[in-house]
């Protein structure tokens, strides 16, 4: 559903908007982040930044679009990306460690993780067919294992 806005004549909104490009500048946040603070989706912050910010404050707009560029997901063509993929990809191949585990040595997040070796590890040149099916097979019994010791302490005894 859009919004219908009086923008010329509903200065209360052009504070609102103003307030929320300023809390996306100064937490560092992501529109996921600050749009619940307003009621709304991030989709609809973005969307009232694309067609409203300017017209309130240029200087802002591109403040926020210029951040907003920052902060786009970085893909396989970016350095550190190519770096960590290979790293994650060795430590589950080679040292046989967890999503969880691989995370936390490399200072990222499981789900990170995770899309690096399913998503972006297939876009390396470097990686076989091959050895893409070999950590296939590993993510499948690292869950399969996980999935038979929910209820299990570190023994491996029921809870």
């Amino acid at each position: 559903m859009k919004e219908i806005i009086d923008f010329e004549n509903d200065k209360e909104f052009r504070k609102i908007i103003l307030n929320q490009a300023y809390d996306y500048l100064s937490e560092g946040a992501s529109y996921r982040k600050v749009a619940p603070k307003y009621g709304i989706s991030h989709v609809s912050l973005r969307y009232r930044f694309l067609k409203y910010l300017e017209k309130v404050d240029p200087v802002i707009a591109q403040l926020v679009f210029e951040k907003s560029d920052e902060r786009k997901e970085k893909s396989i063509d970016d350095s550190e990306v190519r770096e960590r993929v290979s790293k994650a990809f060795t430590l589950m191949l080679v040292e046989d460690l967890t999503i969880n585990q691989i995370a936390e040595k490399l200072e990222s997040t499981p789900f990170t993780i995770y899309r690096d070796l399913l998503v972006r590890l297939p876009k390396l040149k470097e990686i076989s067919e091959k050895d893409y099916q070999k950590l296939k097979e590993k993510l499948a019994e690292h869950s399969i294992n996980n999935l038979n010791n929910v209820g299990k302490n570190n023994e491996g005894k029921s809870l």
